[in-house]
């Protein structure tokens, strides 16, 4: 049987907000509620950033290298949890920032939508109303 991907990986969660969840062969990640008082592990929310930024900055860097540009990129990823008053269940609201360093905001803006574009994460967002994604310049 031919394989019809580039790579898998396996995530496995066995107690919910408060624990440890792992990658099957790979690291194990502790858990913990973002209602406790000692925050010992990570959350969805962290982890949703994490990959949400990861995969963003290697697709725009990836689109930089094609063009034969080596500009420094950063990408921040802000992740609130959020609960609509209207019916009552939890959702994310997920907010991208994206610098491409030595361009103006007018001129990473093709950039940062081709990136937002071909992101796998992006992807599995794209019709979210609760998703943005924003070419931006840091301050710090």
């Amino acid at each position: 049987m031919q394989k019809d991907y580039l790579f898998k990986t396996t995530a496995v969660n066995k107690d919910g907000g408060n624990g440890k969840a792992y990658i099957k062969d790979g690291m194990v990640v502790p858990i913990a509620s973002i209602h406790g008082k000692e925050r010992l592990g990570t959350n969805p929310e962290e982890l949703l950033a994490l990959s949400y930024s990861t995969c963003l900055n290697s697709t725009l860097q990836s689109i930089l290298r094609a063009r034969k540009l080596n500009n420094e990129t950063e990408v921040r990823v802000d992740v609130y949890f959020k609960r609509n008053q209207t019916d009552r269940r939890f959702f994310f609201q997920v907010d991208a920032f994206i610098e491409v360093k030595g361009m103006t905001i007018e001129e990473m803006t093709p950039f940062v939508e081709e990136a937002h574009y071909r992101c796998p994460v992006s992807q599995l967002m794209h019709e979210s109303e609760t998703v943005t994604v924003n070419p931006w310049i840091f301050e710090d």
